[in-house]
C-alpha cells in the first residue's frame, strides 16, 4: 500500500542528500586516475617479447664539446629482429642501416668482424628493442628509478666508451625517449608516433 509518509519533506531531504552524497562519490572515482602499476623489467620484458616491428618518429638532439651548439634532426627508426634502420629526414637526408652483418650507411660498408665494439653495439640495440634482459645485462648493469631505466656499462664491456643511458616508458611501457651519455657528448631522443608488431 502507499504511504504518505514516502512524500514527506525530511524524507525527501534525506533521499536528496544521499543522491548529492552518491553522486559525490562517483564523481572522486571516476575523476581520479588510477594508480599505474610501477615500472620493472619484468613488465618491460612481457611487454615486448615476440616483437617483430617497432616503428616511430625520433627527434635527437646532440649536445658536446664538439658542437658550437645542440644539433637537432628528426628521424624516422624502424627496427626489426637483427636489423635497425635510421632514416635522417631533417636537417639533412641519410640513412643508416645496423645489422648483424654490420653497419651500412649509403655505399659504405663496415662488417662487425673489423670493430668488437661495433659489434657488441649491434648485439645491444637488438637486445634492447627486444627487452632481452639477460643479453642485455652481458654488457650493462640495469637499475630502474621511477619511470627510468638505467643502464651503466659493466667494467669489462666493450661498451665502457658510454657512461649511462637512460630509457623512459610512459604508462602503457611505450618508450617515451633515451638519454646517451658518453665523455664527449650526449644525446636525447625523444620517441613519439609509436608502432608495434607482434
Amino acid at each position: 500500500m502507499f504511504s504518505p509518509s514516502l512524500l514527506s519533506p525530511s524524507l525527501g531531504v534525506s533521499s536528496a542528500r544521499l543522491c548529492l552524497g552518491l553522486s559525490a562519490a562517483l564523481c572522486f572515482v571516476f575523476a581520479t586516475p588510477a594508480q599505474a602499476e610501477p615500472l620493472t623489467l619484468e613488465r618491460l620484458k612481457i611487454r615486448y617479447a615476440g616483437l617483430t616491428r617497432l616503428q616511430a618518429d625520433v627527434e635527437q638532439t646532440r649536445t658536446g664539446k664538439h658542437l658550437l651548439k645542440p644539433f637537432v634532426s628528426e628521424i624516422r627508426l624502424d627496427y626489426a629482429p637483427g636489423a635497425i634502420t635510421w632514416n635522417y629526414v631533417r636537417p639533412f637526408q641519410k640513412t643508416i642501416k645496423i645489422t648483424r652483418e654490420g653497419f651500412e650507411m649509403g655505399e659504405r660498408k663496415l662488417p662487425p668482424s673489423q670493430s668488437e665494439r661495433l659489434k657488441s653495439l649491434t648485439t645491444m640495440l637488438d637486445a634492447l628493442f627486444r627487452m632481452d634482459l639477460e643479453a642485455i645485462r652481458k654488457d650493462f648493469e640495469l637499475k630502474v628509478e621511477g619511470d627510468v631505466v638505467e643502464a651503466t656499462p659493466r667494467a669489462a664491456s666493450p661498451l665502457k666508451f658510454v657512461n649511462t643511458m637512460d630509457f623512459e616508458f610512459d604508462r602503457k611501457l611505450d618508450i617515451l625517449s633515451v638519454t646517451v651519455a658518453t665523455e664527449h657528448d650526449s644525446a636525447v631522443m625523444k620517441f613519439s608516433n609509436i608502432r608495434i608488431e607482434k
